[in-house]
């Protein structure tokens, strides 16, 4: 279990930095204890597990209520997206 914990904070650091890295601007993601982000589950379980993940984390450090969607699923307008795991971005 502790494997998979740390396995899975491997995958979501990967994720916000390689996501952040491809950004010109900042990446805001909460503003105010408002979500400015929503997070992209791809497939599979350890995609969708790792996008719980960090929307649980994402939600004690922001104070903010982070959506998680399915690939494929559109998101509002003016919402940046983290995507977790394989997915059409």
């Amino acid at each position: 279990m502790k494997t998979t914990h740390v396995l899975l904070t491997g995958v979501l650091c990967f994720v916000i930095v390689a996501f952040a890295g491809a950004q010109e601007a900042p990446l805001l993601i909460a503003d105010a204890g408002q979500a400015k982000a929503v997070i992209v589950a791809g497939e599979g379980e350890v995609a969708k597990l790792a996008a719980s993940e960090l929307e649980k984390y994402l939600e004690e450090i922001a104070g903010a209520d982070f959506q998680v969607l399915p690939a494929g699923e559109a998101a509002a307008d003016g919402l940046a997206r983290i995507y977790v795991g394989p997915c059409d971005a």
